[in-house]
């Protein structure tokens, strides 16, 4: 996923290692997550957005929504 990778350049990491430590992850598999090889759950993106400042929209790479989703009835 190469938006994960701009997400933590983005957030002024200037190295993956960093980038992995302030998401709580071990940076061999934050590379493997960049190169899509595997894909991060729920709770890795989660510490990945909370680690860098972003939100899982951005780091999937999921458009902005023009119109939100209606709440639950």
């Amino acid at each position: 996923m190469k938006s994960i990778k701009d997400a933590w350049k983005k957030a002024g990491f200037d190295t993956r290692g960093k980038a992995a430590a302030a998401a709580g992850i071990h940076r061999d598999q934050l590379a493997k997550y960049e190169r899509g090889t595997h894909k991060p759950g729920l709770e890795v993106l989660q510490r990945m957005a909370n680690g860098w400042g972003t939100t899982i929209d951005e780091l999937t790479g999921r458009p902005p929504s023009a119109t939100p989703n209606p709440p639950a009835a």
